[in-house]
């Protein structure tokens, strides 16, 4: 049974650039922990998309790990490093192998299941960001509804036959995606969505790190889209 729009944004609980936080089940879910701004520790599950700084920072993973934290990452990653190092083994590099239960690399168009959430891998990929790499987002299920977390990547093929309830894009226009282009890519997908949450703007510390400017860049959401009023930065898809 599906949950209700509102329970299902009521599961997120925290957006920070392209860090999204999630409580499903009791359990704590985070993807792509950056800019997180205290020690939380307390993550259950953390999915990394790829290896940009502002994807995948291990400062930040330090902050919610446990020590029972599974660590989901691509399992291919080419990179201008010539030893084309992997997520897994920079994780295992510096951080103590003691703090968590396990680093876990996946492929891209597969489905899985731990500790009771089960999420299914969809390739990311744009001009920065290489379809060969294999880089990933991923469709997870909340309590009957399925949640898309893009990554970075713009209006694919693989996101527009998407059958998800909520999808989440970045919108930067710098690295991925421009507002206009993720309101079309929307508008593409063949089964539409209910929600819709723009995100990978706004952040100073983003901003700052690329010196480029992406305040406001949810302008053209807030006229296209009916927000929702109990959760300011979520849209209605009609």
């Amino acid at each position: 049974m599906l949950v209700s729009s509102e329970n299902l944004l009521n599961s997120i609980k925290q957006i920070r650039h392209a860090c999204i936080k999630f409580d499903i089940d009791n359990k704590i879910v985070y993807f792509d922990p950056f800019d997180i701004t205290e020690n939380y520790f307390d993550a259950d599950i953390i999915f990394v998309t790829h290896p940009h700084d502002d994807h995948f920072s291990i400062e930040n993973i330090k902050k919610v790990i446990k020590s029972c934290t599974t660590i989901i990452v691509p399992r291919y990653i080419k990179t201008d490093d010539p030893n084309n190092k992997s997520i897994k083994s920079e994780i295992e590099k510096l951080i103590d192998r003691y703090m968590y239960n396990e680093v876990i690399e996946v492929e891209i168009n597969e489905k899985y299941a731990f500790k009771g959430i089960s999420f299914e891998t969809v390739p990311a990929y744009n001009k920065n960001h290489p379809k060969e790499n294999e880089w990933l987002g991923y469709t997870i299920d909340v309590q009957g509804s399925k949640v898309y977390v893009a990554g970075d990547t713009e209006a694919t093929q693989e996101l527009k036959n998407l059958n998800v309830d909520l999808v989440i894009l970045p919108i930067d226009g710098a690295f991925n995606m421009s507002p206009i282009e993720a309101v079309d890519a929307i508008k593409n997908i063949k089964k539409k969505p209910r929600l819709v949450v723009p995100y990978h703007f706004g952040n100073e510390k983003f901003d700052k790190m690329f010196n480029v400017s992406t305040k406001g860049k949810d302008d053209i959401f807030k006229t296209t889209f009916e927000k929702v009023d109990s959760h300011k930065w979520a849209y209605k898809i009609k």
